[in-house]
């Protein structure tokens, strides 16, 4: 990473997966939401671990994440295919973030 650093963080942004936004401080996730629309938090946490969802769902001001809610909770067709596309959204803002500096992940 030393000799490197701009292919390290390449690598690093070509490898990034949702779940790494688990590892995330509060920071960085309350930053990341100003990015991303409510309904995509909602269909985002579908499939993921109770306690990011819990995490989330307090971080995010409280009118995204009754709205973000009313998505997680409703019974929608194909729901496993959009939560998919809605953590991708997620993933390639967080990447846009991290090449415009705003957002610094670490490799």
């Amino acid at each position: 990473y030393k000799r490197n650093p701009a292919m390290a963080k390449e690598l690093m942004e070509n490898s990034l997966s949702f779940e790494n936004i688990y590892d995330f401080n509060d920071e960085q996730i309350l930053l990341i939401s100003r990015y991303i629309k409510p309904a995509i938090w909602g269909l985002a946490l579908k499939f993921t671990n109770r306690d990011f969802q819990r995490r989330v769902f307090s971080l995010i001001p409280r009118e995204t994440a009754e709205v973000a809610y009313g998505i997680f909770a409703k019974n929608i067709s194909n729901e496993t295919r959009d939560s998919k596309r809605a953590k991708n959204k997620i993933v390639d803002v967080v990447i846009s973030l991290s090449k415009k500096k705003v957002l610094a992940i670490n490799p």
